[in-house]
């Protein structure tokens, strides 16, 4: 079953290269509470790549943004996981633009963390790392856990709009909470290829939910995986 939607996948000639601009669109609504991600959709896996296993991540009912359903995050301890879900970009992106937008909700008092691989193998390379803290705080990391010159504010408890609008050729990182800019920056770490998602907070538990979310690739070659 394939829960992600592709709205575009064209290669269009302009300013004399090919430019590549694919988008995705995706509420979770078409799965059933419970049904795990990976397991679920070939476009999702884990970090150890064991789509239905341990770090498999639910479907949930409890919190929806619009419709029924979003993707539960949620850690047993301090420590994080056991969910740990990673969404493929189609390859390395270090060129271009990148679009991601998304509805999230931190549960009260808990806190919530992501992050973007900057390699196709998992586990190299960190570009972009936030954590969310039960205070309402956004810490901005790249690789290593370098602080990053941005920093934001979020509303826990309930829904609210996350945007990451990247220039990779300008190198040119944004980071909008409900449309609000919380500052932008040059990354050292300047490329994307997949979202990690990963429950974890220092200080206490993770819970969080994600649904609806939109990712726009523009790239100036055609890559194999949008061939048709």
């Amino acid at each position: 079953m394939k829960k992600i939607l592709p709205i575009l996948g064209l290669c269009l000639m302009g300013a004399g290269l090919l430019q590549a601009q694919v988008t995705f669109f995706e509420n979770f609504d078409s799965y059933s509470p419970g049904d795990f991600i990976a397991a679920s959709s070939p476009l999702w896996t884990t970090w150890t790549n064991s789509p239905g296993g341990a770090d498999d991540a639910p479907v949930s009912d409890e919190q929806a943004f619009s419709g029924a359903n979003s993707l539960k995050l949620a850690s047993t301890s301090t420590g994080g996981g056991p969910a740990d879900a990673v969404l493929p970009f189609g390859g390395k992106h270090d060129v271009g633009t990148f679009d991601f937008q998304l509805q999230m909700f931190v549960v009260t008092g808990t806190g919530a963390y992501f992050n973007f691989q900057a390699e196709e193998a998992i586990g190299t390379t960190w570009s972009f790392q936030l954590t969310f803290t039960p205070d309402g705080l956004i810490d901005v990391t790249g690789d290593n856990g370098a602080q990053l010159p941005i920093n934001g504010t979020f509303p826990l408890g309930e829904w609210f709009k996350l945007q990451v609008y990247i220039d990779l050729t300008a190198n040119n990182w944004e980071l909008f909470i409900n449309d609000v800019s919380q500052g932008s920056f040059s990354n050292p770490t300047n490329a994307v290829a997949s979202l990690d998602l990963f429950p974890v907070y220092a200080a206490g538990t993770s819970t969080f939910m994600w649904t609806m979310y939109i990712l726009n690739i523009s790239h100036p070659s055609c890559p194999t995986w949008m061939q048709r």
